[in-house]
């Protein structure tokens, strides 16, 4: 039996014969565009006197129309809870006109109509790291136990900063420094000016379930679910460009990029898919991705609740060619196309079946520059992230307007650790867990599945479960849940309705495979490896540009830079390396038996050493040079070259 009651426990008389028709939709499987299916539900209640008291607690929320709402709703069947939520209604001509808004309809304004910015939270008191000690010992801490603190403060490069760029000291967001150079003790961040030397940008990047729970919390839930505990995703954080230059953490909305709440949402479903199970019955969102779900062993025989002929639609099969979306702002990026274009080519690129469906990805990752693949020395098999796209100073306060300061797109990393030559991170490109996604997307069937069931059991479905059917013979079907429709009406003792399900086939058929996007080349030479040992404060400089030509000629093979020198043993750092040049978009081996020559404007390099000898530069005037061969070259053994000053 169907019973709406209100909080003072009355319950509203609807007219004879009326059902209440119920849709619960996965977020999973909505339009790209809709996070949230707006559903609500009309319906008539006479003006008996036990109607009158039960709406009389309504409030006035539109006055030309005469709409009024009423809050906190709940709907039963017998004594099952299904739903929860609010009632808007008028008062009509023979009885009150009734739109019923279960569960998420009832607080879609605070999704749809709210900046990520505008969220307040509860954020953990990290003020008392109120001197500079403190603070620095603070960042490098965040690194070293990160499972502590809800943020990381991550070293990222950016070429745009430096002495006389954007006002700052280092290229570098949150320095680390490994070394005691320069009077600088090592192995710590230095958060503000020491006397006038230094001036250095600072952020926090949160990490992107603790942002999550943040938003869930706001919207009136608890968060659950093997997403915010899943070892993957547990040290993503979301890159900011709120950085300045002191040692402060405002609350973690502060360093979102500004877009709605619902957008917000929508881009995690997309990127990660997630799925999401708002309940108003228990107060809980439940948040798994398809991952989890289709690899539960929990799952939930259908059978018992089946009626006959079900129906079965083929599979989309529409093909898709997914890439994520880029920076246009972040030079890092930037590429040369075969013609001498400059262009921003997809970060990262899946082609599902025929690829003819096109899908771009709104959270984007960062540029990594790789360290190095010396065999010997796996600290060195790490990236280092670069961000080029500050072109001003960096905010000194919070004196200005979020939704005119923080314009940058959505983007994530993954903190790896920390190593004594500093913090470690990687980007978040397309992984398997996508392939699997898009491979589900083309191959699955969708199941349309009436049922019969008691409230009891229909009460405890979770859109976010795993579910079975049993077809023909013995065979079972996996199944994921797209929607759950059912009509609740006054007399009933089953409650009876569709389930739209997606089947889970374990065995893809449609081919999937992350590929190199066309036209996408490395800008950065790669191959052979070159190192530097620099003090930037000594020399001036933030970074070091290397350029290579044939030895005793003008020949080119291109330059490359590095921002991160080694420590005094040559551990750590950025690496480049050489072993093939690009020429209009076409990648080009080195030719091994030629002398090549690197050449160094900036300082005075004193030499160049390989396997123990040291090659001293030679001052040509406007740079200095030394020459190398690499007739010893193999591709399977990697090999450095050290650069000293």
């Amino acid at each position: 039996m169907l019973r709406i009651i209100n909080q003072q426990g009355i319950i509203l008389e609807l007219e004879k014969g009326q059902s209440i028709t119920y849709d619960k939709n996965n977020p999973l499987f909505n339009d790209p565009g809709t996070f949230f299916q707006d559903i609500s539900y009309a319906a008539n209640a006479s003006f008996s006197e036990n109607n009158k008291i039960f709406f009389q607690h309504g409030q006035l929320i539109e006055r030309d129309n005469g709409y009024y709402t009423l809050i906190g709703v709940a709907f039963f069947a017998d004594e099952t809870m299904l739903a929860n939520g609010n009632i808007v209604y008028r008062i009509g001509p023979t009885a009150f006109e009734v739109n019923l808004e279960p569960n998420l309809v009832a607080i879609n304004d605070l999704i749809t109509n709210v900046y990520l910015t505008d969220v307040k939270t509860q954020d953990p008191d990290y003020l008392s790291a109120n001197t500079t000690d403190k603070f620095n010992a603070l960042m490098l801490d965040t690194c070293k136990n990160p499972d502590n603190y809800p943020y990381i403060f991550m070293p990222i490069t950016n070429p745009n900063l430096g002495p006389g760029l954007a006002n700052a000291t280092y290229n570098t967001i949150n320095y680390y420094k490994s070394d005691d150079l320069g009077g600088l003790p090592a192995g710590q961040f230095y958060s503000q000016p020491t006397g006038t030397v230094l001036w250095v940008a600072n952020a926090p990047f949160f990490k992107l379930t603790y942002i999550l729970k943040q938003l869930i919390t706001y919207l009136g839930f608890t968060p659950t679910g093997t997403f915010f505990s899943d070892p993957k995703y547990k040290n993503y954080c979301i890159y900011t460009q709120f950085a300045f230059n002191g040692g402060f953490i405002y609350p973690c909305m502060r360093y979102m990029p500004y877009i709605l709440v619902s957008d917000f949402l929508k881009f995690l479903r997309d990127r990660f898919h997630l799925s999401f199970d708002f309940s108003l019955v228990t107060g809980e969102c439940d948040v798994e991705t398809f991952r989890t779900i289709k690899s539960s062993l929990n799952i939930t025989d259908l059978t018992p609740y089946a009626l006959a002929q079900i129906e079965q639609e083929l599979p989309d099969q529409a093909g898709y060619t997914v890439t994520l979306k880029t920076d246009q702002n972040d030079n890092a990026w930037l590429q040369t196309d075969a013609s001498g274009n400059s262009i921003f080519p997809p970060i990262s690129q899946l082609v599902a079946g025929d690829g003819s469906t096109a899908v771009e990805l709104d959270i984007g990752t960062l540029r990594a520059f790789q360290t190095g693949l010396n065999v010997d020395q796996a600290m060195n098999n790490q990236a280092y992230l670069a961000d080029a796209s500050y072109q001003d100073a960096f905010p000194l306060n919070d004196n200005y307007d979020p939704s005119s300061g923080n314009t940058w797109p959505l983007r994530v990393f993954n903190f790896l650790t920390y190593q004594y030559y500093g913090p470690q991170a990687e980007p978040v490109p397309l992984d398997q867990d996508d392939v699997d996604w898009y491979q589900f997307v083309n191959d699955s069937k969708r199941l349309i599945i009436p049922f019969a069931m008691p409230p009891a059991v229909l009460g405890k479905m979770k859109i976010t479960g795993k579910y079975c059917i049993q077809t023909t013979g013995n065979n079972y079907r996996y199944l994921i849940l797209e929607k759950i429709s059912y009509d609740a009406g006054l007399d009933q003792e089953l409650i009876q309705g569709k389930i739209y399900a997606r089947t889970i086939d374990f065995v893809p058929i449609t081919n999937c495979a992350i590929t190199p996007p066309v036209g996408y080349t490395d800008p950065e030479l790669s191959g052979f490896g070159f190192k530097a040992y620099f003090d930037p404060l000594l020399l001036l400089i933030n970074s070091l540009t290397l350029s290579f030509y044939q030895a005793g000629t003008n020949t080119s093979f291109g330059s490359a830079i590095i921002y991160i020198p080694t420590n005094f043993k040559g551990a750590g750092g950025m690496g480049i390396v050489f072993n093939t040049y690009t020429v209009g978009g076409v990648i080009t081996p080195i030719n091994v038996s030629l002398t090549y020559e690197v050449r160094i404007t900036q300082g005075a390099p004193k030499f160049l050493e390989h396997l123990g000898v040291q090659t001293p530069f030679t001052n040509m005037g406007a740079y200095y040079k030394a020459e190398f061969m690499i007739t010893d070259y193999d591709p399977g053994i990697f090999d450095w070259f050290w650069i000293s000053f």
